[in-house]
């Protein structure tokens, strides 16, 4: 058992209640014996970001300008969008000034290690926070989703203070890595842990089989902050379909391969962090909560016991397989055990692109998706990707047709603007085979952000902007809707 202090700071505040991924490694370091605190810039009033809301009246105008910002071929414009879009992220001066004042109050303890789990776009206060640990001489570590992607562990590493960068799933590691370091011991030898941009090692293994991680500790996360009481949790890692050519979330720390918890220790979770937490919300943060069916059936069928007037959340993937556990009655069953609200990826109304995408999904079992939980009182939440390579108008004007014949069924949809995002597979098709996409063309790599700004020459075709607009009309007709009462809780949250 060891005995060193450790400060945890927490910088992924986009949710409005605790990080599964530090709860779990407190836990680990707590089991190991460490005195941990923890660090959040909500503590001290950073406010969380909020997620998609009832659309207001005309918000539709400020979408197309957005949009067409984003997806313009002027430099110029391109350029003053970024600034305004940094001027209200968490690298504005402002929010960085509070949240390395609120971390230098906490680091007057004196731990013996620093750990910074962090997004890349906190590359700015990560230095800061580097900086206070090296005028103090103490060891910083610091992860995250991203840093399986060598450019960004390499930049990070470049901070000075920053002792080592953890790529992948360390929690087996963990103890003996935050012990070794508080005593100034090598590092570079723990699974995915690196020392040197010049030499970096490859990320650590997924973690078989997750039954051997403790309940993740949400004891010290600030609850006064939260609007509502919820409980995140991840009864799988992975996605069992993980196919999608876009999708970052397969790629990244605990993305990369499909594992699931027995349906026992799943239930064992839910019930001990409810009655922990006097909680009765619950979000399930599996990529695709149906992707083990006896744990999906299993919860559904436990969870009146388990939380009493249960209400959570999920995303699911509404797949084109037999049976995605996702029939009428399984619906019906979910929402009697407190189902609320479901999210899935339509992505597009076009059969050609979903095939492109590698979804794996076919546009009317979707429709039928959405009618069979909107039926069984469901709310339905959708996300759509428009600029994907090969779409084209008129693929557009399927997705705005799917949006406009199924809105009834459907009470928010997010439509996000295509991004080539670092380590997925169309960044590498992209990259390697650029005569295959004529239209694309690629800039630099922006680090901060994880993506590959792009400029698709199809938006300069007539009759572009107006397809993308009908789509963002559609959707904004949606998003006017409220939500149910029973998805209420969830709104702006997830």
């Amino acid at each position: 058992m060891y005995d060193e202090s450790v400060l945890f700071v927490d910088l992924n505040n986009f949710a409005h209640y605790p990080t599964i991924p530090v709860g779990s490694m407190v836990a680990v370091l707590r089991g190991a014996g460490f005195d941990v605190r923890l660090f959040s810039p909500l503590s001290i009033g950073v406010s969380g970001f909020q997620r998609q809301k009832q659309a207001r009246i005309g918000g539709h105008m400020a979408d197309h300008f957005r949009f067409w910002s984003a997806m313009t071929h002027s430099g110029m414009i391109r350029t003053a969008r970024g600034r305004l879009r940094q001027a209200l992220t968490p690298r504005s001066d402002d929010t960085r000034k509070r949240i390395i004042a609120g971390f230098a109050e906490a680091l007057a303890d004196e731990p013996d290690v620093v750990l910074v789990s962090a997004y890349t776009m906190y590359y700015e206060v990560v230095g800061d926070i580097a900086e206070l640990c090296a005028e103090r001489g103490i060891p910083l570590i610091v992860g995250g989703a991203y840093f399986n992607e060598p450019s960004i562990a390499r930049q990070f590493l470049t901070l000075e203070g920053v002792s080592a960068i953890v790529a992948g799933e360390v929690e087996a590691c963990l103890a003996d890595l935050v012990a070794a370091a508080a005593v100034g011991a090598p590092l570079d030898g723990f699974p995915g842990v690196s020392t040197s941009s010049d030499a970096l090692n490859p990320a650590a293994c997924p973690l078989l089989p997750l039954e051997n991680l403790p309940i993740p500790d949400y004891t010290d996360f600030p609850w006064q902050a939260y609007s509502t009481r919820i409980i995140p949790l991840m009864t799988s890692r992975g996605c069992k379909w993980g196919a999608c050519q876009f999708c970052s979330d397969v790629t990244t720390v605990m993305g990369r391969t499909f594992r699931s918890q027995k349906l026992e220790r799943a239930i064992e979770e839910v019930g001990t962090l409810a009655e922990r937490h006097q909680a009765r919300h619950l979000v399930f943060h599996d990529l695709k909560l149906n992707s083990d069916l006896q744990v999906w059936h299993g919860l559904i069928d436990a969870l009146p016991g388990l939380v009493k007037d249960a209400v959570w959340t999920c995303a699911v993937h509404a797949g084109a397989e037999k049976d995605n556990g996702l029939c009428k009655d399984a619906l019906k069953a979910a929402r009697a055990a407190g189902l609320a609200r479901m999210t899935t990826g339509l992505e597009s109304g076009s059969q050609k692109v979903l095939k492109a995408m590698g979804k794996g999904t076919d546009v009317g079992r979707i429709a039928d998706f959405c009618r069979d939980a909107s039926e069984a009182g469901i709310s339905v939440r959708l996300t759509v990707i428009v600029g994907f390579p090969g779409e084209t108008i008129s693929d557009l004007r399927e997705t705005a047709h799917f949006l406009q014949a199924n809105g009834a069924h459907i009470e928010r949809v997010m439509v996000n603007r295509f991004s080539v995002m670092m380590g997925t597979p169309i960044a590498a098709r992209l990259k390697q085979d650029p005569a295959r996409f004529p239209d694309f063309a690629l800039d630099e790599p922006d680090l901060t952000e994880g993506v590959i700004p792009h400029r698709n020459a199809v938006t300069r075709e007539t009759g572009y902007y107006r397809a993308l607009f009908s789509v963002l009309r559609a959707a904004h007709k949606i998003n006017r809707q409220p939500l149910r009462a029973s998805a209420q809780s969830f709104e702006g949250v997830m």
